[in-house]
């Protein structure tokens, strides 16, 4: 059914390369297709604070590591694997607390696996847009384990507010985060090669620093004007 509606359409709009290439599999030929990359409005983090004071309106900790991720609870998301991974960062780094905003069915597994992790994991279920951006504000790294992407906001945000980015390298993450400028990228279900980059992030700040003032500066190409230009472009090409 939804390739056929699909097939029907004169012009398919996808936010990646990467679901072209699904879209192009339906029997869609990629001439019918546009790739226009999913966007922020950098206006809404013009005004956060820095990292402490972001901390302290969190009602953070100011000392520890923290590790973000921000995601639906489903398997395809790989929060377990980060939370199996936590203990092996704290080795490096012992009071490395990892934070979870979303909520979704895996929920009560998950709390089950990271009962052994001494308070380290906090669930903070659904949380409110701004809430979510003075917690990436206030990580240190932002981490994204899935198996599956089409191209997630969810890393446009963090690089919007400055904070390094740790993803696997998996459909349209792979056209935002270039490995070793912009973020870190591992190899889905890989969680040494996860604990290893958490661990870089970390132990090296200066190169922290730079992973996230690249990736700033490549927010350019996800610009919301940007979107609103080629939509409307994209619209008119098939009204016209």
């Amino acid at each position: 059914l939804r390739a056929w509606y699909v097939r029907l359409a004169n012009i398919v709009i996808v936010p990646s390369g990467y679901i072209e290439r699904l879209v192009t599999g339906w029997d869609v030929s990629i001439e019918r297709t546009r790739v226009i990359h999913n966007a922020l409005d950098e206006r809404q983090f013009a005004h956060l604070p820095k990292k402490a004071a972001a901390r302290t309106q969190c009602g953070l900790p100011a000392a520890p590591p923290l590790l973000l991720t921000v995601a639906r609870l489903t398997p395809w998301k790989g929060i377990s694997g980060i939370i199996r991974a936590l203990p092996q960062v704290q080795r490096r780094f012992s009071n490395a607390r990892l934070l979870i905003v979303g909520d979704g069915p895996e929920r009560a597994e998950l709390q089950a696996l990271a009962a052994h992790c001494n308070d380290a994991v906090q669930f903070l279920g659904m949380q409110s847009q701004q809430r979510v951006y003075h917690l990436m504000r206030a990580a240190d790294v932002f981490v994204l384990f899935s198996t599956y992407e089409g191209l997630p906001h969810t890393v446009l945000e963090s690089m919007a507010c400055r904070t390094p980015v740790v993803a696997s390298a998996v459909g349209g993450t792979v056209e935002v985060i270039t490995d070793e400028r912009s973020g870190l990228l591992v190899p889905p279900y890989d969680e040494e090669a996860l604990v290893a980059a958490i661990c870089r992030v970390l132990q090296e700040p200066e190169f922290a620093r730079s992973l996230a003032d690249c990736a700033h500066d490549e927010l350019r190409r996800f610009s919301w004007n940007r979107l609103l230009t080629d939509t409307e472009a994209t619209l008119l090409e098939v009204t016209v």
